[in-house]
């Protein structure tokens, strides 16, 4: 589905015609038929923005941006939970940490402290979830070769 269809779709469930639209965007029937129809698929964002409102969506559902949104949403929760399973190993190991807007703080168990950026704790955890799964791959190598 294309941005003129989406625009279509949502001025037809709310019954509306493309005059009422139109008038609603500061614009002509035409150029909504223009939107419509695909005749005009860079519509100006200024533009994007009052047919979002009109059409009671956002402007990165009219263009079809959603779904991605969503999926970048996704993944970000999906590595937040992650990061709090790593934080929380970590805990279970008698290292603190702290995490703050823009840095983590690690305290070890003798109370030395140090400060990395966000990124380079991120980098951390990677390097971690890499080792956990080589070792525990060679564990399991090392337990099919003795059963």
């Amino acid at each position: 589905m294309n941005i003129g269809e989406r625009i279509r779709g949502l001025r037809e469930k709310q019954e509306m015609t493309q005059t009422e639209l139109a008038e609603k965007i500061g614009s002509t029937k035409q150029t909504v038929y223009k939107y419509e129809n695909g005749v005009v698929t860079n519509i100006p964002y200024d533009k994007l923005i009052l047919l979002a409102k009109a059409l009671g969506t956002t402007p990165s559902s009219l263009m079809g941006w959603d779904k991605i949104e969503e999926a970048i949403n996704e993944e970000f929760t999906r590595l937040d939970n992650l990061t709090k399973q790593y934080i929380l190993l970590f805990e279970l190991n008698g290292y603190k940490i702290d995490v703050g807007d823009e840095q983590v703080k690690i305290t070890d168990k003798q109370k030395t402290a140090c400060t990395v950026t966000k990124k380079d704790f991120m980098s951390m955890i990677q390097y971690c979830y890499i080792d956990i799964e080589n070792n525990m791959n060679k564990l399991l190598r090392s337990y099919e070769t003795t059963s």
